[in-house]
């Protein structure tokens, strides 16, 4: 577990250098810290040097991780929304948003619930979308394939019939005399 606290403050660090450098908002806060073990936090916070970081950090550690949104799983749901990730990802969303504007009321969390339900849809069936398109093209190049493949051997039939030709050419002139002579044998008996 200490290594697992360890590799996470190395990783936070970096991020949290690059989220001061851009004077990055308690959202972008949140969805680089969310998952991370309060004492890695706490350790950031102890290490942290720069008094307004210091701040936002503490906010987030003592404020925003407990800050919980006004809307639910259920009331995505009642607005058409299928049970599955998709209402994990629109909280999360939620939730950010209400990180950076903690006035946020409950109809302005819905009216952003569903935006971000249309837009998720939208982003899957596109996904969906490039997924079939890869198929088929994968489908189209292995018919393709057996295409070309059927194409060499026609033409290597092609080859071998032509060159039969001039046996079959000479086995019908040979037909011919043998006929004639049949004809010739059938006059004189």
């Amino acid at each position: 577990e200490t290594l697992l606290v360890r590799s996470a403050i190395m990783a936070v660090r970096q991020g949290m250098q690059r989220w001061e450098s851009r004077n990055g908002s308690m959202s972008d806060l949140h969805r680089m810290l969310g998952k991370v073990p309060l004492e890695a936090l706490l350790y950031l916070l102890a290490k942290e040097d720069k008094p307004e970081q210091h701040e936002k950090l503490t906010r987030y550690i003592y404020q925003g991780r407990q800050m919980k949104i006004d809307i639910s799983g259920a009331d995505l749901i009642r607005m058409g929304v299928e049970p599955g990730p998709m209402i994990g990802r629109i909280l999360d969303e939620v939730l950010a948003a209400k990180l950076d504007d903690e006035d946020m009321s409950r109809e302005a969390q819905l009216t952003l619930a569903g935006r971000l339900a249309l837009q998720f849809a939208a982003e899957e069936e596109r996904r969906k979308a490039e997924m079939l398109q890869e198929k088929l093209e994968a489908k189209l190049e292995v018919l393709e394939n057996k295409v070309r493949d059927q194409d060499k051997v026609i033409a290597s039939q092609s080859r071998e019939l032509e060159s039969l030709r001039p046996q079959v050419e000479g086995k019908e002139e040979l037909v011919r005399i043998l006929a004639d002579a049949q004809n010739l044998l059938d006059q004189t008996i």
